[in-house]
């Protein structure tokens, strides 16, 4: 757009008649432009460093909160457990092929694998929890991805739960199959969710290769399978009876996507045989330890009630009240998504085919993963109601509860004590088979203390795999007349610890090595029930396994020496 511009020459200034366009004249009448004024200097470090990079917000202070609670009650102090037989006999297994004689459930193949990797540095009590101890962790990354699908107040409310619990934490820090069966089998819903969402051949690869990790899991993961399978035939039929074109629904998803189902099926084949091919043999029975095997793991129904109620009434309150909740919701309509419906009904399998299993403690994870689900599900409904100001306090007051129980149960009474009076006796509900006692590393110590490398011997009278897993710096012998430690059970006669036995420097221990804790729910009442929240003081007596360890030194040691 062009303007008229007046030349006054006597001042020497053009004018426009237009406000905005104007200039400076000179002598010879030329226009020049006006004189350009610095651009202000910009602080670009405070530019950067006062750039807002996110709005923190309560969701997110409470995830943080999970996060670093977890890894500390996963992580801390892992080491300070002694290893009971089951975790002794695959860790044994794993350094010298030692078959041993404690009835177990194999690891999985891939956590074999990176537990190897681990121990090839230093093996340890650490590097054997690891696997476990990291898909507890993990557990609650999850639970974070599921927010999408069960709602950002039920995913945070799963992670509470999966992290306050006193068995998840338990198991988490245990080299044990529980935990990442439970990782696979949260895993397997949350890739089956995405792919719901959106079809796609990389979601389908991952959901294959989930399941096939989880069926590696037996017999645990199998269960788990066989829950999900039943659950979602359930509400197959419901869908097929209650939606209009059902058939036809299912024949165009097969037409569009019937190569993902394949997908699936092949990845979860391969990842199924590749993880069965590394897992570990499971061992026989012990002929010497069969008798307190057998009180951790029975048959029957009422065995398997008196064994879990315990656990699931005076640890896992918050869960079981949560799931309570959560199953009303669903029953009542207020919960109308196919998910929750099928939540519900993957608990009720879940605490079926449990209760079809050998009785096990360990077996609880197989109830308690599902209930927690539900129970999430439950507070996302609360959440949305009137009524959350006040349940907000009753689930703060549980919460409390409940961690002062983990805190009991996972670094005050982790482990036995043999030392305990017998009326004064301190248990823990997930205490099942051969549990070490903290008696077992510091005698083993005591026994191998002065013995030269040349005279590192051992012989073993019976099975005890926690005992050959703390003295595994001797070398097994056949004869035990040239044993410089002789291990075998208590013998009348053999005389008070530290006896001599008729051989100078002979030195003797006795004691308890494992103990295991009969539950049952019948003699329970309710004074010993609330004794046992808050003080873990066992109402049932536990039952002992007693040994003698014979150490004959090379050099014997000072007696301040034993205690190092």
């Amino acid at each position: 757009m062009t303007s008229a511009i007046t030349a006054n020459t006597d001042h020497g200034v053009a004018v426009s008649t237009n406000e905005s366009e104007w200039q400076l004249g000179t002598d010879s009448g030329l226009p020049v432009m006006p004189p350009v004024e610095p651009e202000p200097q910009r602080d670009r470090s405070l530019e950067r460093l006062e750039r807002p990079l996110h709005t923190l917000t309560a969701e997110h202070c409470g995830w943080l909160l999970l996060i670093a609670y977890a890894a500390f009650s996963r992580f801390a102090w892992l080491s300070a457990r002694p290893l009971d037989a089951g975790e002794a006999t695959r860790a044994l297994a794993m350094l010298s092929g030692y078959s041993g004689a404690v009835n177990l459930a194999p690891q999985p193949g891939w956590v074999n694998l990176i537990t190897a990797a681990l121990s090839a540095l230093g093996a340890s009590a650490w590097s054997m929890r690891f696997v476990p101890a990291f898909c507890g962790l993990m557990l609650i990354a999850v639970a974070f991805g599921l927010r999408r699908y069960i709602g950002r107040a039920g995913g945070l409310a799963l992670a509470l739960l999966l992290t306050l619990s006193p068995g998840f934490a338990y198991y988490a820090r245990a080299d044990a199959p529980e935990m990442p069966t439970a990782l696979m089998a949260l895993l397997t819903l949350y890739a089956f969710c995405i792919l719901a969402e959106h079809p796609a051949t990389a979601r389908a690869t991952w959901l294959g290769i989930v399941i096939g990790l989880l069926s590696a899991a037996a017999p645990e993961g199998r269960v788990i399978e066989v829950s999900f399978i039943l659950a979602l035939a359930l509400i197959g039929l419901y869908c097929l009876a209650a939606r209009q074109h059902s058939l036809l629904n299912i024949k165009v998803w097969f037409k569009r996507h019937g190569g993902l189902l394949l997908i699936v099926v092949i990845t979860t084949l391969l990842a199924w045989f590749a993880s069965a091919f590394f897992a570990s043999v499971p061992a026989e029975f012990a002929s010497s330890d069969s008798a307190i095997q057998q009180a951790g793991g029975s048959l029957g129904l009422i065995a398997a009630v008196h064994s879990y109620l315990p656990a699931l009434a005076l640890d896992e309150f918050l869960i079981v009240l949560t799931a309570i909740v959560g199953i009303a919701a669903v029953l009542s309509a207020r919960l109308r998504s196919i998910l929750a419906a099928w939540v519900a009904l993957w608990t009720l399998f879940s605490i079926i085919l449990a209760l079809m299993l050998p009785t096990d403690i360990a077996n609880l994870t197989l109830m308690l993963l599902p209930m927690a689900v539900l129970g999430a599900l439950g507070i996302e409904w609360l959440h949305h109601t009137n009524a959350w100001p006040v349940v907000r306090v009753v689930v703060g007051v549980l919460a409390v509860l409940t961690l002062y129980v983990q805190i009991l149960t996972n670094f005050i009474y982790y482990a036995p004590d043999a030392s305990e009076a017998a009326w004064n006796r301190h248990a823990n509900l997930y205490w099942s088979g051969l549990t070490t006692t903290i008696q077992t590393p510091l005698y083993c110590r005591r026994a191998m203390a002065g013995i030269t490398p040349a005279d590192a011997t051992s012989y073993f009278h019976l099975e005890a795999p926690a005992v050959r897993w703390y003295l595994r710096g001797l070398r097994p012998v056949k004869n035990p007349a040239i044993a410089a430690v002789d291990v075998g059970p208590p013998l009348a006669g053999r005389g008070p610890e530290g006896g001599s036995g008729g051989s100078a420097g002979l030195r003797r221990f006795d004691f308890d090595y494992a103990v295991t804790w009969p539950l049952t729910w019948s003699s329970l009442t309710p004074t010993s029930a609330l004794r046992y929240i808050f003080t873990d003081e066992a109402w049932v007596r536990p039952l002992a396994a007693p040994i003698t360890i014979t150490s004959r030194p090379s050099n014997p040691p000072a007696l301040t020496d034993l205690d190092e």
